[in-house]
């Protein structure tokens, strides 16, 4: 594909409709794979709704179907019908994602970038990785979102300047780290609406397997002392885990709302580690937070880690006599004030 102008025409929208390797976009978009058939078929759980058993099927020629939402279309359609965005936003989002097989992954990662000068773009491999911690600066979402400079540091994130020439630049990145510690990816929330994509993985990121901060969890002791008293909180992403560090309170993340079979199987080794430990499950208050829940109940269930459901409904006292609960515009656990989250942790709700 020759992409010379920053934006995409149809045919590149055809073209990336044609190219697109199914088995990476499925991990890209974190879908949860029940079977593949002699035909090519995959059924996946739907990412829409609560299924039980896989009622989504995705044939080779990247067409889908949601029997449990009644929608479908064809990998742009399915792009959009997770994460928003019109057809050309979702087009240079697979791009980014490095999905596409073929002169669509290799012409056209960047928009903007001629044919014959692009360099072939190989996925990220998930072994150890440089930390970009020393190039990581203040910026004032953290302000804005009440993380602190030292909750920042400890946690090592921060924002990566736009004059980096990594694909991070211009947005506020944090560091995958294995259960030792060593850095293995890192990921960026965008800053602006230009970017094309809110949250940047790198291609072949099995995020599914892996969960933000477990590191901190299962390797200081004084965390574990505090998780075995008071349990686990399981959060959606990073911001969720940076705001509770703030208020002291150790978490860990699931990058997004949908927790995978890998994911939980971590959870049910840290569980048999730290006796009495109970986890809590705490998704976003919008839609795909509650279906995102339902889903992972199942499963938690199943593998047999004691755990609960945040109540995003309860009342408690944040002072004495006075008793409060959440507004109904918070959505997620780092748009709750650190006065309030001290608060519910002193009455063991979090």
């Amino acid at each position: 594909m020759k992409a010379t102008s920053k934006y995409l025409s149809p045919d590149d929208l055809t073209r990336i409709r044609e190219s697109v390797n199914l088995p990476r976009l499925i991990a890209a978009l974190g879908l949860r794979v029940d079977k593949e058939t002699p035909a090519g078929e995959i059924w996946v759980h739907s990412p829409f709704s609560a299924d039980k058993t896989a009622s989504m099927h995705i044939q080779p020629d990247g067409k889908w179907y949601c029997h449990a939402s009644n929608q479908g279309g064809g990998v742009i359609e399915l792009y959009q019908a997770i994460h928003g965005g019109n057809c050309y936003a979702a087009g240079r989002a697979l791009l980014n994602l490095r999905v596409c097989d073929g002169g669509a992954s290799n012409q056209a990662v960047a928009v903007g970038v001629d044919a014959g000068k692009a360099k072939e773009n190989k996925p990220k491999k998930t072994s150890k990785q440089p930390s970009l911690l020393p190039y990581l600066k203040p910026h004032p979402e953290f302000t804005r979102r009440g993380i602190s400079e030292k909750t920042r540091r400890a946690l090592g994130c921060g924002y990566l300047s736009e004059t980096s020439n990594s694909p991070l630049r211009n947005r506020l990145v944090f560091q995958i780290r294995d259960a030792e510690g060593k850095v293995i990816s890192h990921i960026g929330r965008a800053t602006s609406p230009e970017q094309e994509s809110k949250w940047f993985f790198y291609a072949g990121f099995p995020k599914q397997d892996h969960l933000h901060n477990l590191d901190f969890i299962s390797g200081n002791a004084e965390a574990r002392a505090i998780v075995a008293k008071f349990g686990l909180p399981i959060v959606e992403g990073p911001f969720d885990v940076a705001k509770l560090y703030e208020a002291g309170i150790p978490a860990v993340a699931t990058f997004g709302a949908n927790l995978g079979p890998a994911q939980v199987k971590k959870l049910k080794t840290l569980a048999d580690q730290i006796e009495g430990l109970r986890l809590l499950l705490w998704f976003d208050r919008d839609q795909a937070g509650q279906l995102g829940t339902q889903k992972a109940e199942t499963l938690l269930q199943e593998a047999g880690p004691p755990f609960s459901t945040f109540d995003w409904d309860q009342s408690f006292p944040q002072a004495a006599d006075h008793p409060t609960s959440i507004p109904d515009n918070v959505k997620d656990a780092c748009d709750i004030e650190v006065t309030t989250l001290r608060a519910m942790r002193r009455q063991r709700l979090i």
